[in-house]
């Protein structure tokens, strides 16, 4: 999931604004049927610093059923007239290193100072398999990688059309040129073996070129979720060409249906594959109707770029009630210690 970085005191207010909303409207839903799941979130921030790896202990998790969702912000001035950072310093990855651990990363060569806000989400209504994948240097896909089908913890787990999404950051990025940033923005598709006659369920990763200089090496780590109550995860792909300002599209299910989603208990995921690395190819998303999502950005044309984006709107169930409605919690108890292993 992408939140793009603060990159001057300028923005430093929308930027934040932009990626705490974002998280905290994921959270605040999931906390509105808590009682049901027994979702548990965990939150805090870094603080500035410049330490390239960074350790965080937390409470116990389940890993089979957590995921990590972070944002970034740093006090750099904008370089050169609105270009970002290089991938060196802002690509930075999110896993467990164990139940009690989540670790943070970028490259090791790097050396500018972020601070950096996490949140480990752990729902009842998730089975989470985990992946890191590896593209070489100038490598750029479509890459597709085979699931296992197993958790952490080596339960199976079949990934379903309408019922799953992923969640990837990116980090070990040894690029330091400002313009190859769009090199490190990966587009993300689930492929289900109902769908493709395939013997295991897919995830295909893309990303464009460097606009300047070679597409350096890079680490992806993928939470891949299948929600195992009635809740709905709905799969979409927008080519935004560089001209235009805004983009909308419809929000469909697998077999081609348009949906509409109830908003108050709904949100958006995104990543994307872009032509251009600027600070004006950044862009906002959101589930601007019942049956719609909406892109928009600050400018367009060549320095913008052209964006391939890839989408899930997670519309939330009765969490608690998987889809033949038996309850997922033991003896139906609606509130109940957190059980983690």
């Amino acid at each position: 999931m992408e939140i793009p970085p603060n990159t001057d005191s300028r923005s430093s207010a929308i930027t934040k604004s932009i990626g705490a909303a974002l998280i905290l409207g994921i959270i605040a839903a999931l906390a509105l049927q808590s009682a049901f799941a027994r979702t548990k979130v965990q939150h805090n921030t870094t603080g500035e610093s410049t330490s390239d790896i960074r350790n965080v202990t937390i409470e116990r998790v389940d890993r089979d059923k957590s995921i990590i969702l972070m944002s970034m912000r740093t006090y750099l001035d904008v370089w050169n007239g609105g270009r970002v950072y290089d991938p060196q310093e802002h690509k930075w990855g999110v896993r467990f290193i164990n139940n009690t651990t989540i670790q943070l990363r970028r490259d090791t060569g790097a050396s500018q100072s972020f601070d950096l806000a996490w949140y480990v989400v752990e729902s009842d209504a998730f089975q989470v398999e985990y992946i890191e994948t590896h593209f070489n240097t100038s490598e750029l896909g479509p890459k597709t990688v085979n699931l296992t089908g197993l958790t952490p913890y080596g339960k199976p787990v079949d990934f379903k059309p309408d019922k799953s999404f992923a969640v990837t950051t990116v980090s070990n990025c040894t690029d330091n040129t400002a313009l190859a940033q769009n090199a490190y923005y990966f587009y993300t598709k689930l492929l289900y073996n109902e769908t493709t006659n395939e013997t295991t369920d897919q995830l295909v990763f893309e990303r464009a070129a460097a606009v300047c200089g070679v597409s350096e090496a890079a680490d992806l780590y993928t939470f891949v979720v299948q929600l195992h109550d009635n809740s709905n995860a709905y799969q979409g792909f927008s080519d935004w060409e560089e001209s235009f300002y805004l983009y909308t599209d419809e929000i469909k299910n697998s077999t081609n249906v348009t949906v509409n989603v109830d908003r108050s208990k709904s949100f958006l995921l995104t990543d994307r594959r872009n032509t251009y690395s600027a600070l004006r190819a950044e862009y906002r998303a959101s589930i601007s109707a019942d049956s719609q999502i909406g892109l928009n950005r600050k400018e367009v044309g060549s320095r913008a770029g052209s964006t391939n984006v890839s989408w899930y709107v997670v519309e939330l169930g009765t969490l608690g009630r998987a889809e033949g409605g038996e309850v997922l919690i033991p003896g139906g108890s609606a509130v109940g210690e957190w059980n983690a292993s």
